[in-house]
């Protein structure tokens, strides 16, 4: 019987364990934000996407991210429903009646001009 070495051992044990974690870790966030709202801009070029939970209906809890034809960028922590287009590369942000918030796409995604 051959002696596996420690080494090649631990490595390939650290391996696997590297791929169940990032397995898991996308399993564990589609369980907690189980719900996805998207919202095309006018020209369909942009996306508002919000993924959001009703844990224990404690009421919605959610994180939102833009996406463009370049990336996809984290916006904020605000839950669904909250959000709307402006324009064609601006949307709105409603927290409350009186704190609205503008981004624009090129806050996020440095090549698109405003």
């Amino acid at each position: 019987m051959r002696k596996i070495p420690w080494r090649r051992f631990l490595v390939g044990l650290l391996a696997c364990g590297a791929v169940w974690s990032v397995v898991l870790l996308n399993m564990f966030c589609s369980w907690f934000y189980p719900y996805r709202m998207t919202i095309s801009s006018p020209s369909g070029a942009y996306v508002i996407e919000q993924r959001y939970t009703d844990f224990l209906s404690a009421g919605y809890r959610g994180k939102t991210f833009l996406a463009t034809p370049r990336g996809r960028w984290f916006v904020d922590d605000f839950g669904p429903g909250y959000a709307s287009w402006v324009s064609e590369t601006a949307f709105a942000v409603t927290y409350d009646a009186d704190n609205i918030t503008e981004y624009h796409v090129s806050d996020f995604d440095k090549e698109v001009m405003s």
